[in-house]
């Protein structure tokens, strides 16, 4: 697990796709943002990542004042997930990610943990 300031990121040790990295914090705070643009710039200048899909998980943005309570400790939540190169034919997400029947991953988690702590040391 790695730490930008109050937000932790991790990469899935069960990827849906290659490099699957999921970024979480208890409030939106620039933490956030800057955990995105560190993956960002983490993938495309170490790992060639040019492409990818992102999903952000977050409690209501109007929500009625009885409501509060029960959303009050729903974090903030990224999924982002690396498409691959879009010169190759096989890399873009097919039916059988979409329909759950497999996954199809050929990056190691752990490598990939590793080189991004490497790169938040140096930034």
């Amino acid at each position: 697990m790695h730490q930008v300031g109050e937000t932790r990121l991790v990469f899935n040790l069960a990827p849906k796709k290659d490099n699957e990295a999921i970024i979480f914090t208890r409030r939106l705070n620039r933490d956030f943002t800057d955990a995105l643009a560190y993956l960002f710039d983490f993938w495309q200048s170490e790992l060639g990542v040019t492409s990818w899909n992102m999903v952000i998980f977050c409690p209501p943005i109007a929500i009625a004042k009885e409501e509060k309570a029960q959303w009050g400790h729903f974090p903030w939540m990224a999924r982002i997930v690396d498409r691959g190169s879009e010169g190759s034919v096989v890399s873009d997400i097919g039916y059988k990610e979409l329909y759950g029947l497999a996954s199809i991953v050929s990056h190691d988690p752990f490598e990939i943990s590793r080189a991004f702590a490497r790169y938040l040391s140096s930034s």
